[in-house]
């Protein structure tokens, strides 16, 4: 892509979505998220970026000024999937299918430091997506809590979110702080905690 090229991604969403804007956002924001996997946090490059990406520096900067924020935005992307809530007509099936399911996506090994990395970051850079990632995740998943009220399998008035915290909380700990694999019987483990505990 020549630099005369550029302005026309600038302009691209004040006259339409879905056009030439939005395929080098995806590609950009695709690239960034394969450097992570691959190079890390430390060590990503915009250049090398914009050069996986198809586009000039320039227009990935006029989007994401710092690199922090290129890094964010690859993030709330790669958060953005959706998560698939289990029904499998138990609170302990719900969790156990739950449970699996983020630890197979969150606990790729080359996430890891890129987990730490968004963990340490200071709350005025990385603040807001932390909150809206863990608010999305609970609004998105609070349907097993509630289905299990419904059923009698826990007491009217549990909170959907202490039992998914308690859920949650481990896989975390073990990703970030502890750096401990995962396993089948710690995560079974952890849902009977959970459940135990609601």
């Amino acid at each position: 892509m020549t630099a005369m090229s550029e302005p026309a991604d600038d302009d691209a969403p004040r006259r339409r979505t879905g056009g030439r804007s939005a395929r080098v956002r995806s590609a950009v924001l695709q690239a960034t998220i394969a450097q992570l996997l691959e190079v890390g946090y430390d060590r990503l490059s915009v250049h090398e970026v914009a050069a996986a990406a198809g586009v000039a520096p320039t227009t990935v900067y006029r989007r994401w000024p710092t690199r922090a924020e290129l890094i964010l935005a690859a993030l709330q992307e790669l958060s953005a999937v959706a998560i698939e809530v289990p029904d499998t007509g138990t609170l302990e099936g719900d969790l156990r299918s739950l449970i699996r399911s983020i630890a197979a996506t969150v606990g790729q090994p080359a996430l890891r430091p890129v987990q730490r990395s968004i963990a340490a970051l200071p709350d005025d850079v990385a603040g807001e997506y932390r909150r809206s990632f863990w608010a999305d995740r609970l609004d998105r998943t609070s349907a097993v809590v509630e289905r299990a009220i419904a059923r009698g399998e826990l007491p009217e008035g549990t909170e959907p979110s202490h039992v998914l915290e308690l859920l949650i909380a481990p896989i975390w700990f073990r990703l970030i702080i502890s750096d401990t694999p995962l396993d089948d019987d710690a995560l079974d483990r952890w849902v009977r905690a959970a459940i135990a505990a609601a």
